[in-house]
């Protein structure tokens, strides 16, 4: 494993430590009510695009300060957006999806993105690139 990878590695593992957890026994796994939270969360749908690229280098720059910052991206080089300060959820890209031929991948992509929208509460998002929507119909096209 060469050494770019191995720090891709511990980085993606390390931001999956560093998720929220559920604070209660709640059914539905709300993290924290808006109320009792001391920063706005901020969800970044950067899919499609360069995580190391200008484009999400000038949002975090916009909105960072006082705000938790979650960057939701299909790119493998994500280790600007957390040397950044910023959260991480990853959802699979064309390439990683292409040796699984599955028609369940557009399925799987809503669900995970709810996911992600319920486990973070966010007060905002901002969209990078393809919206979240946008990505869902590009799997189901296959592309």
């Amino acid at each position: 494993m060469k050494a770019t990878e191995f720090l891709r590695t511990i980085a993606f593992r390390l931001s999956r430590l560093a998720r929220p957890r559920p604070t209660d026994n709640d059914a539905l796994g709300i993290l924290v009510a808006p109320e009792q939270r001391a920063q706005s969360v901020v969800l970044i749908w950067s899919l499609g695009i360069d995580a190391a690229g200008p484009e999400l280098s000038r949002a975090i720059t916009k909105l960072e300060g006082g705000t938790t910052l979650v960057v939701v991206t299909d790119a493998f080089d994500f280790l600007v957006p957390l040397c950044r300060g910023c959260q991480l959820e990853a959802l699979p890209n064309a390439k990683t999806r292409a040796p699984v031929h599955s028609p369940d991948w557009p399925t799987y992509l809503e669900r995970r993105i709810a996911r992600i929208r319920e486990s973070w509460g966010a007060d905002a998002e901002v969209v990078l690139g393809l919206s979240p929507a946008a990505f869902v119909e590009a799997a189901g096209t296959g592309t």
